[in-house]
């Protein structure tokens, strides 16, 4: 177009753009929205991360346990860990993990992400016994000896974390304890 008509025409959206608007704006619809659109979120969860991503599985949480379909999505996303990827997140999922012992083979490598440690023992202590098998990683970290490759170091920089690296091996160490506790080791 013509120089003066782009002013009336703007550009249209990437799908990218898209896809970040509908999932900031989704959770805010509330929980019948939230589940009426499972695909689109199955779908944004697929190709988002950072706060974008956080906000699909926020309104993803409105539709579990009582939808397979949403487990379902749920699973496919834990089965796919990397460093800089989101997690829920938040209090309220601590409803969920208990609802999905199922899941805790899944929370597993969340653990030997640097940025996610803390929540997964988290959700992994709210599993319970479920979550035996990971006492030994959970052991690891509560004292001290699991530190993060150079890797997941310069992931999490670039995922915007710098401000929580310094105190992420303290936090993920208080996770592990209270995990262990809640899981009766």
């Amino acid at each position: 177009l013509p120089k003066p008509l782009r002013t009336y025409f703007p550009s249209r959206p990437s799908r990218a753009e898209l896809r970040r608007a509908v999932a900031t704006s989704l959770y805010d619809l509330g929980p019948a929205a939230s589940r009426a659109l499972l695909t689109a979120i199955e779908l944004g969860v697929k190709h988002l991360d950072g706060y974008e991503g956080s906000m699909l599985l926020r309104a993803l949480y409105w539709s579990i346990p009582e939808s397979p379909h949403a487990v379902q999505i749920l699973s496919n996303y834990l089965a796919h860990p990397a460093p800089g990827k989101s997690f829920f997140g938040m209090r309220d999922a601590r409803k969920i993990w208990a609802r999905l012992p199922h899941l805790a083979p899944l929370l597993a490598p969340w653990l030997h992400q640097f940025d996610t440690t803390s929540e997964a023992a988290e959700a992994l202590g709210l599993m319970g016994t479920n979550a035996a098998f990971a006492i030994p990683r959970l052991i690891e970290i509560a004292q001290g000896r699991s530190s993060p490759n150079p890797a997941e170091q310069l992931a999490s920089r670039r995922s915007g974390t710098i401000d929580r690296l310094s105190n992420l091996p303290l936090i993920n160490r208080a996770a592990a304890i209270e995990a262990l506790g809640n899981i009766g080791f």
